[in-house]
């Protein structure tokens, strides 16, 4: 048992297969228009602005620094975190930048270093700055005319302390060599230092934690502490810590942007916003009003964020080294900085955050397994010390091993071994009598959650669900906001969707009791239809195919969706159309919002237009216009065709439903080029998709509003989701809204009463209705979300351990169970062994149950 603990613990530690470079490596791909390498960062490129002010920058229109800038662009990422280096004496001459060079090995990136003979307008990568072994980055590099030395204080989140590297005037710039460490003991990073007052105030953030980080999932556990100090000897001098540090723990504020600066005689330093909103895309200035060694004072200034338009930082900005002293030293008028900035948000953000959702759940189930070694560990501790436990306690024993030193014998005097056999596994009944109970309370308590979910405690604290925020939309609809209050629900399948349909129509009577509904039949049979019209709030409309062309009834193509939502949009001003595989977990508000200040809403997806499995896609985007920026467009990330909403008249009408109508008219042109599939395209969300970035509109984040994932869901299906407020349920079971169906008093389904007979010359796929296909993606799938749902759940827990209890009280006063003699003799003779049962037993069950909730809540 030790031994495969220690071995569980030994792979998880090292894990060689997880940390392989070729691992990782295999996982990116080049997306042909360029040398460089795509990574799990984004697309980082370094540029230049320039400006009186920070409130008022001129943004370069072109990177000057990039991946391709490198020695070996095949081996990089990206480049980011930029410092500005300028003549310091007369011995030096050019600017310098310094900056992280990420490159395709996991958590590793090195210091890259760039010149510029012409101020700054142009750049050339020199090399590395260090030859020291070690991830290294946010290169913060500094003149200090004290030792007269280059000083680089690098971030080393292996060393877990602040490290500073030295470099003469004629090793500058790439003779950088570690010279001593000025704090350790903590999480220390993204450090800068100014000189202001005689003294150098040394700023660097601290990854801060909640007690028993281990067992809470990172996402809860997670901040910044901003620490400040200061000395009047950076190099050598001791760093004492300000009476008032930490200066902020507040996410927006905590993590240091960039380089500090004077101007006017007044002190600025640069925040990243790290808030889960932010999604890191913007810089926070702040202005520091009062610094001494007693007190410190600031106020925010202003707020940089994407450019947009830009080639290289339309998306996100991440850091910014912005000097006045540029102007003087390049005998212009304006200061001169670098500046970090990203192209996108999509699919290498979910990439990341895969990435790091799996190592924090590898650590996480390492330190449980650590754990229950420990606990175990103590037990056996505690049963060599029973003498003593037991007198102490005035309890009876008897040593329960006795039957081994006493071996029965045959009359011949040899031992029988069917006897001692017999004998040696009476000694294992109590364990298998305590599995059993242990099996038996988590079985039961699994069946009582499932048939009764609601009488359970379930709160959402521990449940992880990774956010990737949405790009920002960049449209603005001069007409907007728009007042959405006379918004409709609208949807439609076919008959052998029609338990969907149910499903998300429940839904919506449970969150939104009181919303009108159009169901559109593109396929329902009759008896289905007659059941659709006893419902509240529901209005049953038949879809003219007779009015399209002959593709349109061709429900595989997707053809219909567009011009569902055209139709409606006839009769009604707003109209949001929800696939039936969707359900609610919450109201419509941020639906409704995103519709009343953009005309539009829809939601994100994980895949990108470009991933090698769509083939046909850039069939779709030359018949939108788009084939000549084809190298931008592969990498946009698709939204959803299942959510989107649309207010008439809106530029989102004309700019975005109008094209995907047209699309879906043209058949062989645009919608479903021949060959096309679900393996080789997307149809209509592919065709919204282009439209919708194309006109530089966004969709609301997939994890909260179409995510597959419904084990993240409350198993309560009136039990809020937070911060899910809707799932893609699909072909999963349980289908938890058909009970929740508001019926219309007094009226009774007759297929006679259906205005029209019912569609039934359109095609559609029966793929995923087949007896393999259920059982293995809905029957395994519903296993395997109910024993999820149920180990994240708090309530199982304490229900589970409490049956347990239970039934050890039953068996203790009944003696040990009157089920065989051996049993009843073990149990009632020795109550030192009872007692450390209970006690073991029920430490073993809850370290299971801390390994289960905790790993149920991260999957």
């Amino acid at each position: 048992y030790v031994g495969c603990s220690l071995a569980i613990a030994l792979l998880l530690w090292f894990d060689p297969l997880w940390n392989a470079a070729h691992v990782i490596s295999s996982q990116l791909s080049n997306d042909g228009s360029s040398s460089c390498l795509n990574g799990a960062d984004g697309s980082w490129q370094i540029g230049t602005v320039a400006g009186n002010s920070p409130a008022a920058l001129e943004f370069s229109g072109t990177a000057v620094l990039s991946c391709k800038s490198t020695a070996d662009p095949s081996f990089v990422r990206s480049v980011s975190e930029p410092f500005l280096v300028l003549p310091s004496n007369s011995s030096s001459t050019g600017w310098h930048a310094f900056y992280k060079v990420r490159n395709a090995k996991p958590g590793r990136s090195s210091i890259g270093v760039a010149g510029s003979l012409d101020s700054g307008a142009s750049w050339r990568h020199l090399g590395m700055a260090s030859a020291e072994r070690g991830s290294l980055s946010f290169p913060f590099v500094t003149w200090d005319a004290a030792s007269q030395q280059y000083v680089m204080i690098p971030t080393s989140h292996a060393a877990r302390a602040v490290q500073i590297f030295t470099a003469s005037s004629q090793a500058f710039p790439l003779g950088f060599k570690y010279f001593r460490t000025a704090l350790s003991g903590d999480s220390f990073h993204s450090t800068v230092a100014v000189q202001h007052g005689g003294l150098w105030w040394i700023f660097t953030t601290v990854d801060t934690h909640v007690p028993w980080t281990w067992l809470t999932p990172a996402s809860k556990s997670y901040g910044h502490s901003l620490r400040l100090f200061y000395t009047d000897n950076l190099v050598e001098g001791s760093w004492t810590e300000h009476p008032r540090s930490p200066m902020t723990t507040d996410k927006r504020f905590a993590r240091s942007g960039g380089r500090p600066f004077v101007q006017d005689g007044r002190l600025y330093r640069w925040a990243l916003d790290k808030t889960a909103a932010a999604g890191s895309s913007q810089l926070h200035l702040m202005r520091i009003d009062r610094l001494d060694t007693q007190e410190y004072w600031e106020a925010y200034h202003t707020t940089l964020g994407p450019q947009q338009g830009s080639s290289w930082a339309a998306a996100r900005l991440q850091h910014m080294d912005w000097q006045p002293a540029a102007a003087q030293a390049a005998a212009g008028a304006k200061g001169f900085g670098l500046v970090a900035g990203d192209t996108t948000l999509g699919d290498p953000g979910h990439a990341r955050h895969h990435r790091h959702h799996s190592r924090q759940l590898k650590r996480t189930v390492l330190n449980l397994v650590l754990l229950q070694l420990l606990l175990v560990g103590a037990g056996y501790l505690i049963w060599h010390c029973s003498d003593k436990l037991s007198t102490l306690l005035g309890l009876d024993h008897v040593r329960h091993w006795q039957f081994l030193q006493s071996p029965a014998t045959s009359p011949h005097g040899t031992r029988s071994s069917s006897k001692s056999l017999s004998l040696w596994l009476e000694g294992f009944v109590p364990e298998l009598l305590l599995l059993s109970i242990a099996a038996l309370s988590v079985i039961a308590t699994m069946l009582l959650f499932t048939s009764l979910p609601q009488v359970f405690h379930c709160p959402r604290w521990n449940v992880r669900v990774d956010v990737i925020p949405s790009p920002p939309v960049k449209h603005h609809d001069p007409s907007a906001p728009y007042n959405v209050s006379d918004m409709v629900v609208v949807t439609g399948a076919t008959a052998n969707f029609f338990d969907r349909t149910k499903n998300m129509i429940g839904s919506l009577h449970a969150w939104e009791p009181h919303q009108r509904i159009l169901v559109y039949d593109l396929g329902y049979a009759q008896e289905q239809l007659a059941e659709m019209m006893c419902w509240q709030n529901v209005e049953l409309v038949r879809f003219p195919y007779d009015a399209y062309p002959a593709h349109v009834s061709d429900v595989t193509n997707y053809a219909f969706k567009a011009l569902v939502l055209l139709e409606a949009m006839k009769q009604h001003r707003t109209v949001l159309w929800i696939d039936s595989g969707l359900e609610l977990r919450e109201p419509l508000d941020t639906v409704r919002q995103w519709l009343a200040q953009y005309g539009h809403v829809s939601a994100m997806q994980e895949d990108l237009i470009g991933d090698p499995m769509y083939t046909l896609t850039r069939i779709m985007a030359d018949y939108m216009g788009l084939g000549q920026h084809w190298g931008e467009v592969k990498g946009w990330q698709f939204c959803a065709g299942g959510l989107q909403g649309f207010v008439r008249g809106s530029d989102a009408d004309r700019l975005v439903l109008q094209p995907v109508v047209n699309c879906s008219l043209a058949e062989k042109e645009c919608i479903a080029p021949p060959g096309a599939s679900r393996k080789n395209h997307n149809f209509d969300q592919t065709a919204f998709t282009l439209a919708i970035w194309a006109n530089n509109f966004s969709c609301l984040p997939r994890e909260t509003h179409c995510m597959w994932s419904v084990k993240k869901v409350s198993r309560d299906p009136l039990q809020r989701s937070d911060p899910i407020e809707m799932v893609s349920r699909g072909h999963r079971l349980p289908k938890p809204y058909h009970d929740h169906i508001l019926k219309r008093p007094d009226c009774h389904p007759n297929p006679g009463n259906v205005p029209w007979t019912a569609v039934t010359h359109q095609k559609e796929s029966l793929s995923r209705h087949s007896l393999w296909y259920r059982f293995s993606h809905t029957y395994l799938q519903l296993l395997g979300d109910v024993v999820i749902q149920c180990f994240a759940c708090q309530g199982v827990h304490v229900v589970a351990l409490l049956l347990f209890w239970a039934l050890l009280a039953a068996v203790w006063c009944c003696g040990g169970m009157p089920l065989v003699g051996h049993m009843r003799r073990v149990w009632s003779t020795d109550r030192r062994r009872m007692l450390l049962h209970v006690v073991g037993g029920s430490l073993l069950l809850l370290t299971f149950e801390l390994v289960a909730l905790v790993v149920a809540s991260n999957m």
